[in-house]
């Protein structure tokens, strides 16, 4: 058997051969196995990408909607900065939107949390006439709706209380209901959020996150097992860390 080799350089159509279930997302190879790094949002259903450059994390972003689009099944809704660096993809996910003040957007939020409510009766009606759910085969038969925040404390800041507090009910609560959400942040804004903002701290919460720029000492809001000096360590352009339920490994990236 061929010792594995770690790749120079990752493309996303590398991952995109990798992508085979649709809420485990490739994003580059492991530095200590040089095997495929997966974003595994099956049991944990939201992550985080940071980093002090603001630019580096939404070329991240931008390379996880790549792979996401592979699949027809994902459904993809993109709240994104007034700035629209996302707006290339307009055309090709569900939804789209930079203006959160708009009647759209607002209609928009409300049709998830339908689906999510139908899904939940669907759900109890068949476990009331089967006795039984098989999770597996209820999501098989659904899509899966991915919430696509683009720079969450600007999103954050620019929406009402109601639609802020909506989102983050559906982030906490849609648990098995084939929804997942994925988020943007500076690395400053981040850790300040963390403290005192409900979505954020409900973003969180799952302990998964790609921290692609910036020093990885500051992101005491995610339990890792890195030493004190691992800690200090400063990412360089080819390098993410990969946090995930409180286990750090170094990740060669897909650009």
């Amino acid at each position: 058997k061929p010792i594995p080799v770690l790749p120079k350089e990752v493309s996303v159509q590398d991952m995109i051969e990798h992508y085979h279930r649709r809420d485990q997302i490739p994003f580059g190879f492991r530095f200590d196995t040089c095997e495929p790094a997966y974003l595994d949002l099956s049991q944990r259903f939201t992550a985080c990408i940071s980093g002090r450059n603001v630019y580096e994390t939404e070329e991240m972003l931008k390379a996880v909607l790549d792979v996401l689009l592979s699949k027809a099944e994902n459904e993809i809704h993109i709240f994104d900065t007034k700035s629209r660096v996302l707006s290339a993809y307009a055309d090709r996910v569900a939804y789209y939107s930079a203006d959160y003040e708009s009647r759209t957007f607002k209609d928009n939020v409300n049709a998830i949390i339908d689906v999510m409510e139908y899904r939940e009766e669907e759900r109890d009606r068949l476990f009331e006439e089967e006795g039984s759910f098989d999770k597996s085969r209820f999501l098989a038969s659904n899509k899966q709706i991915c919430i696509i925040m683009n720079d969450l404390p600007a999103f954050t800041a620019a929406v009402s209380d109601e639609a802020r507090d909506t989102l983050e009910s559906l982030c906490r609560l849609s648990k098995d209901m084939g929804l997942i959400a994925i988020a943007t942040a500076g690395e400053e804004e981040l850790i300040n959020n963390s403290i005192n903002e409900p979505l954020t701290r409900t973003l969180i919460a799952s302990q998964n996150a790609l921290i692609v720029t910036g020093n990885t000492e500051k992101y005491n809001c995610f339990k890792t097992n890195l030493s004190h000096e691992e800690k200090k360590m400063v990412l360089k352009e080819d390098e993410t860390l990969f946090i995930e339920n409180g286990r750090a490994v170094m990740v060669r990236p897909m650009r």
